[in-house]
């Protein structure tokens, strides 16, 4: 797994790809309390990141992340504005 670094806080990240085709980054380390559930690529491309709702989250057994805009402190310096 290839880790960056936030470019606001410098916590470590790790880029994933949405379902709609957009960059993620998401905190490296599975959390008991994520809701995202990574599908890995053979190609070494960064995975797909699904997003659970809280239901399916708490029936899987897999390993869970979150998203680092949940724990990131400068997280608003990067959300696009709607």
């Amino acid at each position: 797994m290839r880790t960056t670094s936030c470019s606001a806080c410098g916590a470590p990240i790790r880029w994933a790809t949405t379902t709609k085709g957009r960059r993620m980054p998401i905190d490296p380390e599975p959390h008991p309390e994520g809701n995202i559930r990574l599908q890995e690529l053979d190609d070494g491309i960064a995975p797909i990141a699904h997003v659970l709702d809280a239901l399916d989250a708490s029936m899987t057994s897999e390993p869970l992340y979150r998203s680092h805009f949940a724990t990131c402190p400068e997280a608003d310096e990067f959300r696009r504005k709607g």
